[in-house]
Parts: structure tokens; C-alpha cells; sequence
């Protein structure tokens, strides 16, 4: 028996592209299209999806997708200096971003599809790029039709509705980072709700879509844009729950995307607050440094000292009042039994030196202690294993403690002064310290 979307197929089969193509064609290309996408999910809400939830989908699909492509391609070969429906080409767009990634419900077929379907219309409308597309910048279509696709998607990206359309949420992140500054400023107030809602979810995998999603807003609106409807408090407030997480694959994209946020919201002229006062910054890295301190879990270890780095240096040389509990933190990651961390650590301890160069001296006796011990660790390992050593990180080491002898020469004087006697120390160490002596300037010794 034939289904109404059969008979809509059968529509789209007689075409004939010699003539305009008259509405009930279009009509039917929209019902296909919409036939074609992922229906509503009824496995539940709290489970996640399985390849066996979209067998019949998948096989059910796959010819409406070949019937959708053929009728582009014949009508784009034989119509070129006709427009494409509008609706239509929303829906084709729609569709396209439902199967343009590796999904449980797309095949290499569907997302084939989706490529090329994308690259058609684009070429048809002259533009030399999708977001071109989705911005009506071109002279074929010169209004958006961003906007639209976003609406039509939005009874599925409800409260309520969302997690049970996987390929709505598929396509809004797809469509989502389509646009870029300064385009996604006058669309901020379609795009922030959805991409809260899916951040704010139990599972995982939803929960790291949501912050892709938001680190997408943060790097391509404005200040202004975000303080004006008190959005920079909303995502700072929806982010900062997640340094509390126990998730090391969600710490460190939570912890990067506050960081770009109050780059943008508490530095530059716009400033919140005076230079050197406390904000939120400070908040952010007072939280941090606590979890740091008694954590024992190596992956959540590793996650939190590689987002240190990046945070210290959006925070500027306010970092200087930090200096007890950081350099604290930096002696223990990077002891000998912290080999996992000691690399990141390196490196944070570097941004924390260049920005607190004007306090140094203070600072200078114990940073050298640490940085000698990991040399001294490393010096270890190198002739008490078969490993080589990771020439990079030791020239990193090397670095930094000509960076802090430089800095404050009396200690570094000192140390070399109280090594020169010792007997027992490693030929690495002492090769090491020696290129250091060198860039020393004796008159300051």
C-alpha cells in the first residue's frame, strides 16, 4: 500500500525541470525532506541512545535521501538562474545538518548526502561558504535564513522535547558554530537557551555538547552584548557548579571556557572593576586552587594543572597575590611521585613567573628550590633508568631557573655556592647547572 510520502516521492520523480517548478513540487520536496528527519525518541530519558534505536530510521532513510539528491542536482543542472523554494532550502539545510556528523543514526551514505547537498546550494545561491549561505550574503539570497532554520527547530529544542530529538540538538550545534563574529551578537538571544538547556544534563556526552556550545558564544559575541541582558552572569554562574565536577573530561573545557569568559567580561577597558581589585577571577582561581590541593586522582590532577595555565594568564599579574597557595600547589605537582603532572606544571609555574617578575625576590628562594628538586628527579631517572629524557621539558627547567637566577642571583649564587662541594651530585644536574652559571652575569653575583 502506498504511504502519503510515497505518493510525495512519486511527485518529485515526475518533475519537469524545463518548466518552473510549481508549488505542490515544493510542497511535496519539504514534506519528503521533513519525513526524513530523526523522529521523536521513545527509549527514555535516562539512557543513552544505542546503535539498535535507529535500525529501521537508517534503512528507512536512506531512499528518501537518494530521491531528495537527485532532485538538487536536477534542479540546480537545469534550472541555474532559478531560485530554490525558500522553505525548501531551509529544510534541505535542516537536513543536512542532522546527518552531517558521525551519528548513531547516519551511515557514510547520509553523511555524503549531507556534504554534498550543502555544497550544491551553496554553489546555486553563488555563495562560497555555508555560514554565506545561512547569512543571505550573497546576491542570489539576501536575506538570512539562520534565523529560520533556528525557529523551525525550536519545537524540538523545548524543556521538555529537547533530549528526546537528538537530531534537533545535532543540527542547532551544527548550525550554531556556522556563525562567527560579528554575525552571532544579533542571533544571542535564539541561540543562549538551547545550548543552556543541553548544558545543564546529567549525562555526559550532552553536558560537554553544551559547553562546545557555549565556548562558541563566548568566542564570538561581544561584551556589551553579554552584559547588556545579564548573560555574562548567567553562563559565569552556570559554569562555575562545574569545577566541582569529578569528570576529568569535563573539567578542562569548563575550566577554559570560564576563563574565556571573564577575559572577556573582567579585563580590558570594560572592565568591572578597578585593576588589582578582586573579581571574579580571583573567585574562579581561589576554587581551583582547592580542589588542586586534595585531589589525588591522577586524570583530575592532570585536568586541573593544564587549565591553570591559560587561567594565570588571563588573570595578569593580580597573580601575584596568589603566590603561598600557587607556589604550594606547584611543589607538590611537581615532586618526583607527581611525574604525570610535573610537565603542565612547568609550564604554569613559567606564566606564573614572567607575571610575577616585580616580586621575584621574595618568591625566588623557594621557586628555585622546586625547579632544582625536578632537575635533580630528572637527573635521577636519567641514570637509573632506560628512558630518555624529555629533552623539551628540560629545556623548559633550564629556563626557567635562568629566568629566576636572573631575577634574584644572590639565591641561585648561593645554591651553586653550596652544590659546588657536593661530591654526589648527577652529571645532569651539574652539566645543567653550569649552562645556567652562565648566563649569570658575575658583577651581580
Amino acid at each position: 500500500m502506498q504511504t502519503d510520502i510515497d505518493r510525495e516521492i512519486d511527485v518529485l520523480g515526475s518533475t519537469n525541470f524545463a518548466e518552473a517548478v510549481p508549488f505542490n513540487v515544493w510542497s511535496s520536496f519539504t514534506k519528503v525532506a521533513k519525513a526524513s528527519l530523526l523522529p521523536e525518541q521513545t527509549y527514555g530519558e535516562d539512557r543513552p541512545s544505542e546503535d539498535n534505536d535507529f535500525l529501521d530510521f537508517k534503512a528507512d532513510v536512506a531512499g528518501r535521501l537518494e530521491v531528495l539528491s537527485r532532485f538538487i542536482k536536477e534542479f540546480v543542472a537545469s534550472a541555474s538562474d532559478r531560485s530554490f523554494d525558500r522553505d525548501s532550502l531551509v529544510w534541505a539545510v535542516i537536513l543536512s545538518g542532522e546527518h552531517n556528523s558521525v551519528e548513531l543514526w547516519t551511515t557514510e551514505d547520509s553523511r555524503k548526502f549531507s556534504t554534498n547537498c550543502v555544497q550544491i546550494l551553496c554553489s546555486h545561491h553563488c555563495c562560497t561558504s555555508l555560514p554565506q549561505l545561512l547569512l543571505g550574503l550573497s546576491n542570489k539570497i539576501k536575506t538570512p535564513i539562520f534565523k529560520q532554520a533556528l525557529l523551525l527547530l525550536r519545537p524540538k529544542l523545548l524543556k521538555e522535547t529537547w533530549r528526546k530529538h537528538p537530531g534537533a540538538v545535532a543540527t542547532y550545534k551544527w548550525l550554531l558554530t556556522q556563525i562567527v563574529s560579528p554575525h552571532l551578537s544579533q542571533y544571542l538571544d535564539v541561540v543562549y537557551p538551547t545550548t543552556l538547556l543541553i548544558l545543564d544534563d546529567h549525562d555526559e556526552g550532552r553536558k560537554l555538547g553544551g559547553l562546545h556550545c557555549l565556548s562558541h558564544i563566548v568566542d564570538n559575541v561581544a561584551r556589551t552584548d553579554l552584559c547588556q541582558r545579564g548573560l555574562d552572569q548567567v553562563f559565569y554562574k552556570t559554569l562555575q557548579p562545574l569545577l566541582w565536577q569529578r569528570s576529568a573530561c569535563q573539567i578542562e573545557p569548563a575550566i577554559n571556557c570560564l576563563t574565556k569568559l571573564l577575559s572577556l567580561t573582567e579585563r580590558g577597558y570594560t572592565r568591572r572593576v578597578e585593576p588589582g581589585m578582586w573579581d571574579l577571577f580571583d573567585d574562579t582561581l581561589n576554587t581551583l586552587i582547592d580542589k588542586m590541593v586534595f585531589e589525588d586522582q591522577i586524570p583530575l590532577r592532570i585536568a586541573y594543572i593544564r587549565s591553570l595555565g591559560p587561567l594565570l594568564s588571563e588573570i595578569g599579574p593580580s597573580v601575584i597575590r596568589w603566590s603561598k597557595p600557587l607556589l604550594a600547589m606547584f611543589d607538590e605537582y611537581m615532586c618526583k611521585e607527581s611525574f604525570d603532572t610535573r610537565k603542565y606544571a612547568l609550564d604554569a609555574l613559567n606564566i606564573y613567573i614572567e607575571l610575577s617578575s616585580a616580586r621575584l625576590e621574595q618568591n625566588g628562594d623557594f621557586i628555585l628550590f622546586v625547579l632544582l628538586r625536578t632537575l635533580t628527579d630528572i637527573s635521577y631517572e636519567a641514570e637509573t633508568s632506560r628512558h630518555d629524557v624529555d629533552l623539551e621539558f628540560l629545556e623548559s627547567l633550564r629556563e626557567n631557573i635562568i629566568l629566576v637566577a636572573k631575577a634574584c642571583p644572590q639565591h641561585f649564587h648561593a645554591v651553586v655556592s653550596e652544590l659546588g662541594s657536593v661530591q654526589s651530585c648527577y652529571g645532569l644536574f651539574q652539566t645543567v647547572l653550569n649552562e645556567c652559571s652562565h648566563h649569570i652575569p658575575l658583577q651581580r653575583l
